[in-house]
């Protein structure tokens, strides 16, 4: 059985993959033009295109993954952990 780290991790994962997913298949139905008309308003940034929305989360996404992959490599026991 698994630990509860281990659950929270996992659920974690699938739930963060469902909601990219929902994301994709939603964005894939819009043009660019109509991403650029579509604004998020951002307490601090004011109203953002949701197309550079999508970029930022990209980006983003990779700098964290490039710091997992990294830590993973310093720490090579942690490489067989299963997200499945």
């Amino acid at each position: 059985m698994e630990d509860n780290s281990a659950l929270k991790k996992n659920r974690l994962i699938h739930r963060w993959s469902a909601i990219g997913e929902a994301t994709a298949r939603e964005i894939s139905n819009r043009s660019a033009p109509e991403l650029d008309q579509i604004r998020l308003p951002l307490p601090l940034l004011g109203r953002i295109p949701v197309r550079e929305m999508i970029m930022f989360g990209a980006l983003h996404c990779m700098y964290h993954a490039g710091i997992v992959k990294k830590r993973m490599e310093m720490n090579p026991a942690h490489q067989n952990n299963s997200c499945d």
